[in-house]
């Protein structure tokens, strides 16, 4: 329908925004809105042009005769008028920002402004602004109903059936966040969770602001051959190895993955361009971002670190949302979790603000108790602390915990998994070993 197509704010002439606002309020109450009708009440506006009135404009529209069949036509042209007139304005405001040089504005800064006002205007073109009740609940109606005829719940299947529990799929326009200490292996969990989703076909965009996508695809190269990323990166291989790591190669190679390494340092609406960008050109069905305390958040914050995190996160769900695809974000922890005598994450670690657990749809800690144990080692002519010890270690050895502590559709709880260090790999813990999550 036209009228829900347009606003008045498409038009550029000012006589036909009020006449079009006045058409849309009459079909809004559910009143005729034909020039007849809408005559009189415009009989009293100003003279236009020449001393025609408003109301002998109407008529000279309505007489022109256009084809109702070519109104869907004509409403697009109108919408593509706009687009290029709002296109024209936005780049104006850029270049006068530009021309000024102003010490306060980075080059930097107007881009990222530029392409996220762009990217606005594209997305407001071609989205309705609401969903009706209905349409919403039919929406609702028809996952269940594929859900029920598939056997599969919608979203993405990401292949830990421990973790599946508490997040059964990852679902568009949320996001998701994993936290942890370093070396906990939070990397190495979005990337494992990243690979098996790519595995099913589905297109999967990176971005890494910590490790490049060379050392990426080594970890991913290690895991799959069974290979330890120091003999692949030494070159030390032997023939065996070999054959197993170019399998390996050959298999990371054929997945729909794209690395963005180069982002570090740019501001949040900036990389939420490049993403819009591989989404348009790519059907990304997943992004991954490691981690969000490395990006920047726009000129208006700089210095404050805390609203900084929060436009980021912000800016995170507003993108997933935007783009209707699951985001896992991924975060630092807060140093305050080594002062504890029980080092397992809580959500008041979360580095730098609140605003990472209220914008999160989920977020999960991950957790290795071997790396607190295994740097307790007592000396060896202590005989008795290092037969503790030992113990200890043979505990908690391949252990990880994934603390799912915020779920806003879901419960929460602990997953167990297995991980092996060398080939920075996480898999569900074996049934034998597993134990009841909380």
């Amino acid at each position: 329908m036209v009228a829900s197509t347009l606003d008045e704010n498409h038009f550029s002439e000012p006589l036909h925004q009020n006449i079009w606002h006045l058409l849309a309020e009459h079909i809004r109450l559910g009143k005729q809105a034909s020039a007849t009708v809408l005559m009189p009440l415009v009989a009293q506006w100003p003279d236009i042009r020449k001393g025609k009135t408003a109301g002998q404009y109407l008529l000279d529209i309505n007489q022109a005769g256009y084809d109702p069949a070519n109104l869907s036509d004509l409403a697009t042209h109108i919408l593509e008028l706009a687009q290029r007139r709002a296109v024209i304005a936005e780049c104006k405001v850029a270049s006068e920002a530009a021309i000024e040089l102003a010490d306060t504005v980075s080059p930097d800064g107007i881009i990222a402004d530029l392409v996220t006002s762009l990217d606005a205007i594209a997305d407001h073109a071609s989205k309705s602004e609401f969903s009706t009740a209905a349409e919403a609940g039919q929406r609702v109606i028809d996952a269940m109903v594929r859900a029920e005829t598939t056997g599969t719940p919608p979203g993405l299947q990401y292949g830990f059936s421990n973790i599946a529990r508490y997040v059964p799929t990852l679902m568009p326009g949320r996001l998701y966040v994993i936290a942890g200490r370093p070396s906990m292996g939070k990397t190495a969990l979005a990337l494992n969770i990243a690979e098996k989703v790519a595995d099913k076909g589905k297109a999967v965009h990176v971005i890494s602001l910590e490790m490049s996508a060379d050392e990426l695809s080594a970890r991913a190269i290690a895991g799959w051959s069974g290979v330890p990323t120091e003999i692949i990166q030494a070159g030390t291989a032997n023939e065996n190895q070999r054959s197993l790591i170019m399998k390996a190669h050959e298999r990371w190679a054929g997945l729909p993955v794209t690395i963005d390494d180069k982002s570090n340092g740019l501001p949040i609406a900036q990389i939420a361009a490049r993403v819009r960008q591989m989404r348009r050109k790519h059907g990304i069905e997943l992004l991954v971002v490691d981690y969000l305390q490395l990006i920047r958040g726009g000129e208006k914050h700089r210095g404050n670190r805390v609203q900084e995190i929060s436009e980021i996160t912000t800016g995170l769900k507003a993108l997933a949302m935007d783009l209707g695809i699951p985001i896992i974000a991924l975060s630092q922890l807060s140093r305050g979790v080594e002062s504890r005598d029980d080092k397992r994450p809580l959500l008041s670690d979360l580095r730098d603000s609140g605003s990472i657990e209220q914008d999160a749809d989920a977020v999960a800690f991950v957790y290795r108790e071997e790396y607190y144990v295994e740097r307790q080692k007592p000396d060896v002519g202590d005989l008795d602390k290092m037969e503790a010890w030992r113990a200890d270690m043979d505990r908690v050895a391949n252990r990880a915990e994934v603390i799912v502590a915020k779920q806003r559709n879901g419960k929460i709880g602990t997953a167990n998994l297995f991980f092996d260090g060398a080939r920075t790999r996480f898999t569900d813990l074996e049934p034998s070993r597993r134990e009841v999550a909380s």
